[in-house]
């Protein structure tokens, strides 16, 4: 018996996604973030952090769900007043769900260039993500979604866990080629640790996603 390899596999997929509607795609983004915490007793102290994070997208036309995979880095506070917090490290996982803006309750991707309404919006909503026009060169839209932290406190041997909630942002900026799109998001997170009162963060993440299928492409146009 023949074994299919994993790429084999995923390409057989791929080519049967479009007949269900739905784009996979990935994407590779980095975020910097302004983090800002408080133990009982003490002041609120910010602290910088990047991440850098590898997505997998499963696109509809009016909606979008990713699993995100990243790493991530959080530099000490001062330590002004004599104390601070430690800086730590580590990996994440989040799951996220994303809707485009509407207007007038139809969706940014509705619309063809000349503002009127398509009667195939699936198609359109399709070639908003794909291919930009001479009015649609953006896309944008907002999001939420919850993820999952292993982190160790630097120069140390410990480890701890911790949730988090968050909501975002996020514009993309289709360019000239079909299958790729820049995303810029600016995310809003909360913390549920328990070593901490209070801590969360905002930012501002730069990505590249990558569209593995084509069905405008297969439609003929």
């Amino acid at each position: 018996m023949k074994i299919i390899s994993r790429f084999a596999l995923f390409a057989i997929l791929v080519s049967a996604v479009p007949a269900f509607s739905i784009d996979i795609s990935h994407s590779l983004s980095s975020r910097g973030t302004v983090v800002i915490s408080r133990l009982e007793g003490f002041d609120f102290k910010t602290q910088g952090s990047n991440s850098l994070e590898l997505a997998t997208l499963l696109e509809w036309s009016s909606w979008a769900i990713s699993g995100i995979l990243g790493i991530h880095g959080t530099e000490a506070t001062n330590l002004d007043g004599g104390w601070g917090y430690r800086g730590y490290e580590g990996f994440h996982a989040r799951v996220q769900v994303e809707i485009p803006f509407s207007i007038g309750g139809t969706s940014m991707g509705d619309l063809s260039s000349s503002g009127t309404h398509d009667k195939d919006t699936s198609v359109k909503e399709k070639a908003s993500r794909e291919k930009p026009t001479s009015g649609s060169i953006f896309r944008a839209g907002w999001g939420g979604g919850g993820g999952g932290f292993f982190s160790r406190y630097r120069e140390t041997d410990l480890l701890f866990f911790y949730p988090s909630a968050y909501t975002f942002l996020f514009l993309d900026y289709l360019t000239a080629y079909p299958r790729i799109r820049i995303r810029y998001s600016v995310p809003f997170e909360w913390y549920f640790r328990k070593d901490l009162d209070s801590s969360f963060s905002f930012g501002l993440s730069i990505g590249v996603v990558y569209t593995w299928t084509n069905p405008m492409n297969k439609e003929g146009r």
